[in-house]
């Protein structure tokens, strides 16, 4: 079958499954009126599905543990029967409803690759990835986006065509979060990446996650499998700091800050927990500037921290050096654990900082430009083996 546009709608969990259908379908009939469409449900939840609806034209019942392989598969396979364009879905987030579908579907007729703009409603979640995988992913690529690893996203024809082009056969799937493969292959490759501004992302965070290092665990490695997959090699990008246009605006659109609303003190405190547990590695990894975080770490009061943006771009930037270079995943673990310190130091820091100036998103830019400065000696630190 052949559709102006596929949307897959993949979920892990029970859900209230003609509510979403009901949703999608709104979402399609609202923002493409006479567009064709069909949907496809990829069900992890472990429970066989049964959906009465016409435009769901194919179930795939899976395991929760293969469902990143098992998107890039089926988009693959939906590439190859000439689609227009696919729009991924994830069914698990609480705030899904038809602006975000419509949000994403619409630009994916006339862009290549079109990535949600959405605010994660988890605090922590928001530091892991405003502090390390945001600004790393536009010293990576040049471009300022601040969803590094969607869970929906939008395939306009020319990316679908590329998918469907190569076979990316050397590329193991279960490696990645598929969003973060999916803006690999349309940054290394040079497409148009727009941005849509959608809905707040909210998931069962007791479920995704059994801890605060947990859920660093799941965001970065991620991150630390990008770099090291060289068939999609960001090293062959010569990045300047760019800034994607805006494809879409949804009517319920609200900016939520990336730095969570926690007081500066809360984290400050947090940061200091089994400290003393990881001062060996700090030690270790960051060389002639430990004894300088060092200090930092015993620090009581967030407006005596002295964190700058370019100490702060250093202890990424040698953490994912030594990572990189350490091909056991349970010490990678381990040294992402310190790691959580160390950016609720920080966190602390700019959470004081925010309180008496500068807004949210130009001090996350001026982060990301920071570390976009420092990827000549990253790729350095890299080649020096």
């Amino acid at each position: 079958m052949c559709f102006d546009i596929t949307v897959i709608v993949y979920l892990t969990k029970q859900q209230d499954l003609q509510g979403i259908v009901k949703m999608v379908d709104e979402g399609m009939k609202g923002y493409l009126k006479g567009k064709d469409y069909g949907i496809i449900m990829v069900n992890a939840s472990g429970e066989l599905l049964d959906i009465k609806c016409n435009k769901v034209f194919k179930v795939y019942n899976i395991s929760r543990s293969i469902v990143d392989m098992s998107l890039f598969k089926l988009i693959k396979d939906i590439a190859s029967m000439d689609m227009k364009s696919i729009v991924v879905i994830n069914g698990d987030n609480k705030e899904v409803n038809e602006d975000l579908v419509g949000g994403l579907a619409s630009p994916t007729l006339m862009h290549d690759y079109v990535v949600p703009m959405y605010y994660n409603m988890n605090p922590l979640y928001n530091l892991a990835y405003s502090l390390i995988t945001y600004p790393v992913t536009v010293m990576l690529y040049g471009l300022n986006i601040t969803c590094t690893h969607p869970l929906d996203f939008g395939l306009g024809k020319k990316m679908i065509e590329i998918i469907k082009e190569n076979d990316y056969d050397q590329i193991v799937p279960c490696n990645f979060s598929i969003g973060s493969l999916m803006n690999l292959i349309a940054l290394v490759n040079g497409l148009e990446v727009v941005v849509a501004h959608v809905p707040p992302h909210e998931l069962d965070y007791e479920q995704y996650y059994g801890s605060d290092q947990d859920l660093f665990i799941k965001e970065l490695i991620p991150l630390l499998n990008i770099m090291e997959e060289y068939e999609l090699s960001w090293l062959r990008i010569k990045p300047q700091l760019s800034y994607p246009a805006e494809a879409y605006v949804a009517k319920r659109f609200e900016v939520k800050g990336l730095i969570p609303h926690i007081d500066a003190i809360t984290l400050l405190q947090k940061a200091k927990v089994d400290l003393n547990k990881y001062i060996p590695i700090y030690s270790e990894i960051l060389k002639e500037k430990a004894s300088e975080v060092l200090r930092q770490l015993h620090v009581n009061d967030p407006k005596d921290l002295d964190i700058n943006d370019d100490l702060w771009s250093y202890i990424v930037i040698r953490y994912l050096t030594s990572m990189l270079k350490e091909p056991k995943i349970t010490n990678r673990i381990e040294m992402i654990k310190g790691l959580v310190n160390l950016t609720l130091v920080k966190a602390s820091q700019i959470a004081y900082e925010l309180e008496k100036a500068e807004s949210v998103k130009e001090r996350m830019t001026k982060l990301a430009e920071e570390f976009l400065r420092h990827r000549d000696e990253f790729i350095k630190l890299l080649e020096a083996g």
